[in-house]
């Protein structure tokens, strides 16, 4: 079940900033924000490290992505609430989901396909390893799915209407 709430919640946390950033609807932002949150927060009570929602929060700081005071104020209620949901972190999880999130957020500009594949390939490899256990790298995997699935959404209503209301 935690991974596919990380999915709900990638999905809506995308969703979210594309509301205030591209599509101009500032007020529908709140309501998605807190349905990111709650599903993060779902996905780590039924089992998905709390190093999967600090690592992207901290891999979107490090590359300069959390630049606004609501930006501000969501990381900070998610890293408050899957601490205190599951506070155990281990620093080499944290570290490898940071890097993946900063190194995904610095290549995504530059990267032809635009599938963000950083973080996937990362999680899968992490697996491998032994960084990552299984639910949290499918975690990771399915965040980033959601997070990708939001993003043709909101471009496919940008072309739909280009015109901004």
């Amino acid at each position: 079940m935690g991974p596919e709430l990380a999915a709900v919640s990638g999905f809506a946390l995308k969703i979210a900033d594309d509301l205030v950033d591209e599509l101009s609807r500032p007020q529908w932002a709140l309501p998605c924000g807190l349905v990111a949150a709650a599903a993060a927060l779902a996905s780590v009570a039924t089992g998905v490290r709390p190093d999967l929602y600090l690592g992207l929060i901290l891999g979107n700081a490090v590359a300069g992505k959390i630049d606004e005071i609501p930006h501000l104020a969501a990381a900070a209620i998610v890293a408050l609430g899957v601490l205190i949901t599951r506070p155990e972190v281990t620093p080499l999880t944290l570290l490898v989901i940071t890097v993946l999130a900063t190194l995904d957020e610095i290549i995504h500009p530059v990267e032809p396909t635009g599938l963000r594949p950083v973080l996937k390939i990362g999680a899968v490899v992490g697996w491998a390893f032994g960084v990552l256990d299984g639910i949290t790298a499918l975690a990771v995997i399915t965040f980033d799915l959601g997070y990708h699935a939001a993003e043709l959404l909101t471009g496919a209503i940008r072309c739909s209407n280009p015109i901004r209301a």
